[in-house]
């Protein structure tokens, strides 16, 4: 027995080496199957040209476009591709994302068989997808599925062709649907027109049910009081209404050199967190949570107490 064990085990493990060797190299797994070719999912020539993105699962996800050179981004789900809430878009995440889709990489044909499908999650509910478009309305949709045995390539289709293939896909760290992701994590938006630095603040008006006051350019410590509040970060985005006859805790706006301004109402809730609604012109319309912790460090920042 202990003669027939020592030539099964190794047998045994010889097997699963060569079906481990199988299954990461598409160009022998499958008659359809053709050896790797390098290529880019955007052609790098047609990067800049590319002014609407939308990241999607079972239609739920985010959409970005780009508008003046600054990308703006809306919510999606399975009913609507309403632009009702509209938020700033973390540019540098999204070229960077860009950047990514033009990078060369292998790519393998498994397979012009649409009932494979499912297989590899790649029907139109259960793949992530991604869908770019120019300014020409040309777009396209990559369909993203499972990964494969080896964790070093991922199943994939688009909308031009019915084969399925394998990639190498490393960047998976930008296949978030959700906002999150993608928007401007910044309690003062960074992302609404050119970058925003300290310096480019003017003036901050801070006032509450009890109390105001403003802090203006060339002030004593208006320089740190300036940095430190572009450095406050938010939470997730709200989505439902806000409550406007209750008087919000705290009233913030930041005029800016250009002329331009933010404002931001401040509402509590219930729940010991706190609502940000912006009022940043006609192009934004959103609000984001903000933590305890956040609003006691904006009014002890700007000086104001007893505010709740």
């Amino acid at each position: 027995m202990k003669k027939q064990n020592s030539i099964i085990l190794p047998a045994a493990a010889t097997l699963l080496v060569i079906l481990y060797l199988i299954s990461c190299n598409p160009a022998v797994n499958g008659k359809n199957s053709e050896k790797a070719v390098n290529t880019a999912v955007i052609n790098a020539k047609y990067k800049d040209f590319i002014d609407v993105i939308t990241i999607t699962q079972n239609g739920n996800g985010t959409r970005l476009v780009k508008q003046n050179d600054i990308w703006k981004g809306s919510l999606m789900n399975e009913n609507t591709a309403s632009n009702i809430i509209t938020f700033p878009v973390d540019n540098g995440q999204v070229n960077r994302f860009i950047e990514n889709l033009t990078k060369t990489r292998k790519m393998y044909k498994i397979s012009d068989n649409t009932n494979l499908y499912g297989n590899f999650s790649l029907q139109d509910k259960s793949a992530i997808k991604i869908t770019y478009r120019n300014s020409e309305n040309l777009y396209t949709e990559l369909y993203i599925g499972t990964q494969d045995f080896s964790h070093s390539l991922r199943y994939i289709r688009t909308d031009k062709s019915v084969s399925i293939y394998k990639m190498e896909c490393d960047f998976e760290n930008f296949f978030h649907t959700e906002p999150r992701f993608w928007y401007d994590p910044y309690l003062i938006p960074q992302n609404t027109g050119r970058s925003l630095k300290a310096e480019d603040i003017q003036r901050i008006i801070i006032s509450s049910t009890r109390q105001g006051k403003t802090y203006t350019a060339g002030n004593e410590s208006f320089s740190e009081i300036a940095s430190k509040s572009l450095s406050l970060r938010h939470g997730a985005l709200y989505t439902g209404l806000i409550d406007e006859t209750v008087p919000p805790a705290l009233n913030l706006t930041v005029e800016l050199g250009s002329g331009d301004s933010f404002a931001l109402k401040c509402y509590a809730q219930e729940t010991g967190d706190y609502i940000i609604k912006y009022e940043i012109g006609s192009s934004w319309n959103y609000s984001v949570f903000i933590s305890s912790w956040t609003f006691q460090t904006i009014t002890e920042l700007l000086g104001i107490d007893g505010v709740n």
